[in-house]
């Protein structure tokens, strides 16, 4: 049995379908819609007789599909064979004179939509032709071996057309649907899937070639636009970084000025040139000021005198400077070590940074009241 396709357009054949409630959901959700329209009709079609049998044929080898959204005759854009582009199926075939009327369900929400919109409005047959030469009417009982009889070869028996008319020989063919598409016919020009200057391969490639230089266009700009956010982003983060940075470098050194300028105060009260009592202010005036400044304020407490301090009864004071200390000559060290260690715990309070949070659990979990006052300003 030898089978081959043939394509048929068929310009008659214009979809009609319910205009009141033609679209139906299926209970996967999945939408479809039936619609009507001429599969093929008696005739010669390319050279070929089609005759009354034949058009019964086609309805004779129909078996109507059992399945909602399923169907063995496919509806496909194009007479395409992939899957991609099928769009639905034949549900039935019918005989009405010498035509061959069909009723197609267009499934998906695409398809029903061009074809709403009229972009699928016609239909091309693909029609399986095949010849048995066991059913050849003049020869029925010729072995096969005896006789070239495929009717699609070059060299095929010509002796046999002669022995039969061109109309008898055409009859000796079996037919039946194999599938059923919309086409893309010029007056389709706004379809979606099809264009009108995609005529030939040549305009197909360019086309192709056109949507991927778009395409690559479209990807660089995207590629383009990314970089320079992120590029944007890194250059915001290394900004917050170093302002952080000099914020901690300023606070440390802001400390650490505080520390030396109360070391320096506390040197100037064992000198004798200021009383304990004026230390905190010294030194808060000494930490305003900068390098130059202090420097020309410490020439000057250097050669400035003692101050005189006068005792309950008004006379001078003549102790040593270590018996008018606050702090006995035997807790020297100690108050040595509580000011180291108040050195020790403003260098960790200004590594903390600008974290307040941290900054509080430092000082709680000191235990040395001296390095928390220094810390506070209150020393």
């Amino acid at each position: 049995m030898a089978t081959k396709v043939v394509h048929f357009s068929l310009p008659r054949s214009v979809l009609t379908f319910d205009e009141s409630d033609p679209v139906k959901v299926a209970p996967n959700g999945v939408q479809y819609m039936d619609v009507r329209a001429l599969g093929f009709y008696a005739g010669e079609h390319k050279g070929f007789v089609y005759s009354q049998d034949h058009i019964k044929q086609l309805e004779d080898s129909f078996s109507a599909p059992s399945e909602e959204l399923f169907g063995q005759i496919p509806l496909m854009c194009d007479h395409s064979y992939s899957n991609r582009d099928k769009v639905g199926h034949l549900r039935a075939v019918r005989t009405v004179g010498s035509n061959s009327e069909i009723i197609a369900r267009v499934v998906g929400e695409d398809a029903i939509k061009a074809v709403k919109e009229g972009k699928f409005r016609t239909l091309s047959a693909g029609i399986a032709m095949s010849y048995d030469p066991d059913d050849d009417p003049e020869d029925p009982e010729e072995d096969d071996e005896d006789e070239d009889t495929d009717p699609f070869s070059e060299s095929g028996d010509e002796e046999s057309e002669e022995d039969m008319s061109w109309a008898d020989y055409c009859k000796s063919f079996k037919v039946a649907y194999d599938h059923m598409a919309f086409t893309p016919f010029p007056a389709l020009p706004d379809c979606k899937t099809y264009k009108r200057s995609a005529k030939t391969m040549s305009d197909v490639k360019k086309l192709a070639k056109e949507k991927t230089m778009e395409e690559l266009r479209l990807h660089a700009a995207t590629l383009e636009a990314d970089l320079a956010a992120e590029k944007a982003a890194r250059q915001k983060a290394e900004t917050e970084k170093s302002q952080i940075e000099a914020q901690s470098a300023a606070e440390k050194a802001a400390i650490e000025r505080k520390f030396a300028s109360e070391q320096k105060a506390e040197a100037l009260v064992r000198e004798g040139k200021i009383s304990p009592a004026q230390k905190p202010f010294i030194a808060a005036f000494m930490a305003s000021l900068d390098d130059e400044q202090l420097a020309i304020y410490e020439q000057s407490m250097a050669v400035a005198p003692k101050v005189v301090l006068y005792g309950v009864d008004g006379c001078a004071d003549t102790r040593r400077p270590e018996e008018q200390n606050p702090l006995a000559a035997n807790d020297q060290q100690s108050a040595a070590n509580a000011k180291s260690r108040a050195r020790e715990l403003l260098i960790k309070y200004s590594q903390a940074g600008s974290h307040a949070t941290q900054r509080e659990r430092i000082l709680s979990q000191e235990s040395d009241q001296y390095a928390k006052d220094v810390l506070r300003g209150s020393k």
